[in-house]
């Protein structure tokens, strides 16, 4: 989704790496006009800094989609570190310190199946710490009192993370580069 010659440089506006140099127009290509930019700002690293991740929801499924995470640097603009698959109700971003925090991941598999994956994030890169298979079903229904539904529930029912994304559609992006985002997706 990011040209690679992003990993290496500072960039001013993130959302810009995704808004194409020659947009086409809906009868060159109809799906453009329904493409909605999706844009997420948090302290991924815990320095600080707001960073911000950017997703192209027409790349979503149920389980969320790719978003490329951008490190805010401490004199302006944005770097872009890597990206990961998540879903912006599943995802919980603790501190560890200065520079570092834990993200854990839940990645749907099946309506009630999926994997918790903890990631380290830090200006160095992400990396994977480990993962775990969970089933938050018992006799067929959400099993309120199971262990893998109270984790869960304890790392993803905090819905304040919500709060920072909003969306665009990447033709009003097109049309005007400071065009209003949205609250929510």
């Amino acid at each position: 989704m990011v040209a690679s010659y992003c990993q290496s440089q500072t960039v001013l506006d993130p959302t810009a790496e995704l808004i194409p140099a020659s947009p086409p127009d809906s009868a060159e290509d109809p799906f453009f006009v329904h493409r909605v930019i999706v844009k997420c700002i948090y302290d991924f690293n815990n320095d600080g800094i707001p960073d911000e991740a950017i997703s192209d929801e027409l790349l979503w499924g149920n389980a969320g989609g790719l978003w490329e995470i951008y490190l805010g640097q401490p004199g302006g603009g944005f770097k872009h570190l890597d990206d990961l698959f998540f879903h912006p109700f599943a995802i919980n971003i603790q501190p560890i310190r200065p520079g570092m925090a834990k993200v854990t991941i839940y990645l749907r598999m099946s309506a009630v199946d999926g994997i918790l994956v903890e990631y380290n994030i830090s200006g160095s890169g992400i990396r994977e710490i480990k993962s775990k298979s969970i089933s938050v079903e018992s006799a067929g229904s959400w099993d309120s009192d199971s262990p893998a539904k109270r984790l869960y529930d304890s790392l993803f029912n905090d819905r304040l993370h919500m709060s920072v994304v909003s969306s665009c559609s990447l033709s009003d992006l097109c049309k005007n580069p400071k065009a209003k985002w949205h609250d929510g997706y």
